[in-house]
């Protein structure tokens, strides 16, 4: 909206019905711009990760009831980001710090032994864990899930836009990351390959077959 007078601005809120921000950070929960610090822009995450654990670590909660509070609550937390934009690493190693501790500590004393670490306990109960998350194989596959979804769907809002800027002559399988691409275009690229991989193409009536 710059070189844009007041007026204007306030012509075309009333049009959409909109209300103006001076600096949007946020929509929906999620960062309108994300920058060279990625752990800066999740941030929020951490803190209502350690939110969500002082509120709860006084409250006596069995073993039972912290694996249905880390499970429900604080792995469900960043789900709708996943989906948009790829976590760093550090940033989910901190989140499973978090969550690691929650799960060892004392209720009486808020510590405890940590008798196995998380990359134990993200394992199925029948091989020794606890079926925990690996958040970043986690935020991987719902990345994934994105762009079985573009193939299946290429006429839904997301498809379209994003194949209008990036790759107007091919798919989002085989188009190059494009030149100055947004962190949501350039996090569906990296889980691209989980497609690929495990993707059988099967001729049919050969009317996409390119001799």
């Amino acid at each position: 909206m710059q070189g844009n007078g007041n007026k204007v601005k306030e012509e075309i809120t009333t049009l959409l019905g909109v209300q103006m921000a001076s600096s949007p950070e946020q929509y929906l929960g999620l960062p309108m711009m994300v920058g060279r610090s990625k752990i800066w822009a999740f941030n929020t995450f951490i803190d209502r990760f350690r939110k969500g654990v002082e509120g709860w670590s006084l409250r006596y909660l069995s073993m039972g009831g912290k694996e249905v509070f880390i499970k429900s609550v604080l792995q469900a937390t960043p789900i709708y980001a996943m989906q948009c934009f790829l976590f760093p690493k550090t940033l989910c190693n901190k989140l499973e710090i978090i969550m690691n501790k929650f799960w060892w500590a004392n209720n009486k004393t808020l510590r405890g032994i940590r008798w196995s670490c998380w990359d134990t306990l993200y394992f199925l109960k029948y091989d020794g864990g606890m079926g925990f998350k690996n958040l970043f194989m986690f935020n991987k596959a719902l990345l994934a899930k994105q762009v079985w979804r573009i193939l299946v769907q290429p006429q839904c809002f997301l498809a379209r836009v994003l194949k209008a800027r990036y790759y107007p002559f091919t798919d989002v399988l085989n188009a190059n990351v494009g030149s100055y691409p947004s962190f949501t275009r350039r996090s569906i690229c990296n889980a691209r390959e989980l497609i690929s991989d495990g993707m059988v193409w099967r001729v049919g009536s050969g009317k996409l077959a390119n001799i």
